[in-house]
């Protein structure tokens, strides 16, 4: 079941009706809250009321930036609470502008702790993220995600409805390739939707759930699933399939990944090597240096200085089991990884027309 929402700002929307919305099949509307710690977006209550009112789920947004992050979550909760949330809300944290990892953790940190754990999604795309190489699922599992249909006569994101849209999303950008999420939440996939009275001006989204599951997503302390289950195991290897079919340049999975992770394997071998040359080195001079001074007739603390070589090179062989137990965990991935490309090439070569 997928269930179509939309996202909206008080400006760029003016005029937007929400009792069309629920008319045209529209289930949840998420409205601009606020921004950094001094922009309050236009029309936020009146927005929340109104699609309440519809019978949508309502919804808040944050678009975070720069900054102390703890204290725009607090400037965000305030206007959240004033319009009576966060409890019945779905909440979502956009990040798209120039917030560094430190002010998302923060943000996180202090909304958790305002709301007792209410859930959040973190909006962004591959093209904002990637990039970046930051951790997201650590920081909420709930992802959502913006990825374009395209209109390449028109040179901008293809206009429709959701119902008329969503049929083109491949099942493959449900599984967003970054911030360690392993599926999305919600997905956007234009923002020149035709929704509620207003023509190509719209956000459009998509949630594969229920009502009930989607409503789950508004309440503190109850466990939210991400919906999928079996249709995102299929959809995890459709898409890795795609990525082998593309040229080896452009692979995103199938190569590249796993490519990564073997250079990464050979990284970490190459570091290992280098601390245990340096911990035998340590010790052949240590020993030198402890005969020297044992034979030497100095005054030096001879225990002492034994003492602190035996500190040294345990702090050493520490390091070198660390990167060792790094190597094994990245040699595990490999091969799990291996055997997964193995069986995809296999049953893309069976799937293959002959002659």
């Amino acid at each position: 079941m997928v269930l179509y929402g939309v996202d909206v700002h008080g400006s760029y929307q003016a005029g937007i009706s929400f009792p069309r919305l629920a008319a045209e099949g529209y289930s949840f509307a998420v409205v601009k809250a606020t921004e950094g710690t001094g922009f309050r977006a236009p029309r936020f209550r009146e927005w929340v009321r109104a699609a309440r009112s519809a019978g949508l789920v309502a919804g808040a947004y944050h678009w975070l930036k720069a900054g102390d992050g703890a204290a725009q979550a607090r400037f965000f909760h305030g206007d959240v609470a004033a319009a009576g949330g966060p409890a019945g809300m779905l909440i979502q944290l956009d990040c798209e502008d120039d917030a560094s990892l430190g002010t998302l953790r923060a943000w996180a940190a202090e909304w958790r702790r305002l709301t007792g754990d209410h859930p959040f999604l973190i909006y962004t795309g591959g093209w904002w993220w990637r990039p970046r190489g930051w951790p997201g699922a650590g920081v909420t599992p709930y992802l959502w995600a913006s990825h374009y249909l395209w209109d390449p006569a028109a040179g901008q994101a293809a206009r429709g409805t959701a119902a008329q849209l969503y049929p083109r999303v491949p099942a493959g950008w449900w599984v967003p390739g970054y911030g360690s999420w392993t599926s999305a939440t919600i997905l956007q996939f234009t923002d020149r939707g035709n929704a509620g009275g207003l023509a190509a001006n719209v956000d459009l989204n998509a949630f594969r759930g229920t009502r009930e599951q989607l409503l789950a997503l508004t309440r503190a302390g109850a466990p939210a699933p991400i919906p999928g289950g079996a249709v995102e195991a299929a959809d995890r290897v459709n898409y890795v399939i795609e990525q082998w079919r593309r040229p080896e340049g452009s692979q995103t999975v199938g190569g590249r990944f796993i490519n990564g992770l073997i250079r990464n394997v050979a990284e970490v071998q190459d570091r290992l090597a280098r601390v245990e040359s340096k911990v035998d080195a340590l010790g052949t001079a240590f020993a030198a240096l402890a005969e020297q001074l044992q034979t030497g007739g100095g005054e030096l603390d001879t225990a002492a200085v034994l003492n602190r070589i035996d500190e040294r090179a345990g702090e050493d062989a520490a390091v070198a089991a660390a990167q060792a137990a790094q190597l094994a965990e990245l040699q595990a991935q490999v091969s799990e990884l291996t055997t997964e490309r193995d069986e995809l090439r296999a049953r893309l070569a069976a799937d293959r027309p002959q002659g």
